[in-house]
């Protein structure tokens, strides 16, 4: 199996960052997921993060096996007394085989060895367990900044960004999947943010954060002024939309 240390550590934003700047994923999906899973005992949320995923699996299941290559990313993760958490890459050996309804893997598959995963994941999942991923571009969340948000991608930050990070680019287009995708309604999350919120944001993306270690300093005042005319009114909040592009199969 390939080693992956290296590529989850490529993003290593401060895990207090992450998790308030970060869109959260709503009820929408998750509601959808129960639905389609005949059980609900056991889910392995496979790099979870700090949990955002986890926490809101472990309402609607009665244990929540959520792992991560990145160690400093569990510290903070979101508890709850039927979540276990625990370091591990795309294979989980603390998991029987046949044993679990459904595998999430929320906008981490770029990160991962996927040919290893996807074997692991048929190894545990129950006979009709289902395997979710889901991920968004990142930078399509309102027409006001949409076209700067990618302009300052391309002239800033794309030299930053890691392979890896170009299938999420591209709405996981070239994803490979492993069984007959289930056929999945419009999912979304929304979050109203403050322009403040939408310059921290940007800092928790992983060409900023490797800007930073290699600069020794932030790019965001590179493009704040351009951030600052396309969102017009500095102290009005605007509404931010991030669209689920998903893949969702039954074994």
């Amino acid at each position: 199996m390939k080693d992956t240390t290296k590529k989850h550590n490529e993003y290593s934003v401060n895990p207090h960052i992450y998790l308030k700047t970060r869109p959260h994923y709503g009820s929408e999906i998750f509601d959808h997921l129960t639905s389609l899973t005949y059980e609900h005992d056991l889910v392995w949320d496979c790099a979870t993060g700090n949990g955002q995923a986890a926490i809101e699996l472990a309402k609607s299941y009665k244990n929540v096996q959520a792992t991560d290559a990145n160690a400093s990313q569990l510290e903070f993760a979101l508890s709850k007394e039927n979540i276990d958490y625990y370091v591990a890459n795309e294979t989980n050996p603390k998991l029987l085989s046949n044993s679990v309804d459904l595998i999430t893997v929320a906008t981490a598959i770029h990160w991962l060895d996927r040919s290893a995963f996807y074997k692991e994941a048929h190894r545990v999942l129950k006979p009709g367990g289902v395997l979710a991923i889901w991920g968004y571009t990142g930078k399509n969340i309102h027409p006001d900044i949409d076209q700067v948000l990618g302009e300052i991608i391309d002239q800033y930050l794309m030299p930053y960004y890691s392979d890896h990070i170009l299938m999420a680019f591209e709405g996981y287009k070239s994803l490979e999947f492993p069984y007959e995708r289930i056929a999945t309604p419009a999912l979304k999350t929304q979050i109203n943010y403050s322009f403040e919120d939408l310059l921290n944001y940007i800092s928790t993306w992983s060409s900023t954060q490797k800007y930073i270690r290699t600069n020794q300093k932030s790019p965001i005042y590179l493009f704040e002024d351009q951030l600052k005319k396309a969102w017009g009114d500095t102290s009005r909040k605007k509404l931010m939309t991030w669209d689920f592009i998903c893949h969702i199969g039954r074994k």
